[in-house]
């Protein structure tokens, strides 16, 4: 994964990594940058390298969700599944995503995020997913 395999790691571990500029001479962040998911190696403001973070107890809300009824080949979620948009509280971006529940929702519930760990690791973005609170 290059420079973000530190992001694909933390998530077979449980940990959800994100990237944040300490670059002072930021003319955005100012060498406090918001956290940003999914993460980048460079900032996108300045270009210098990013430092990694870890998200503890990561939580949000759905910003925006898609209602998948057929997914395309080779796709591994069981449909119909909610593709979500979370925001997270600190972080400057929206994380897509899918969700485990498939009750009804709506725009602003809660959710936490789990992972896939263990032998259960995919290695990919499957392995994060969010489910209710």
């Amino acid at each position: 994964y290059g420079l973000l395999t530190p992001y694909f790691e933390g998530l077979t571990r449980g940990k959800l990594m994100a990237t944040r500029c300490v670059n002072k001479d930021c003319p955005v962040g100012r060498g406090s940058g918001e956290l940003w998911l999914p993460p980048r190696a460079d900032c996108p403001d300045c270009h210098q390298a990013m430092v990694w973070e870890e998200v503890k107890d990561p939580e949000g809300y759905i910003y925006s969700y898609t209602y998948v009824e057929r997914g395309g080949q080779g796709l591994e979620i069981e449909c119909p599944y909610y593709q979500v948009d979370v925001k997270l509280e600190g972080v400057g971006s929206i994380l897509k995503g899918y969700l485990l529940d498939r009750k009804p929702i709506k725009i602003g519930d809660k959710v936490r995020a789990v992972f896939r760990t263990g032998t259960d690791a995919t290695h990919t973005c499957l392995d994060i997913a969010w489910e209710l609170k």
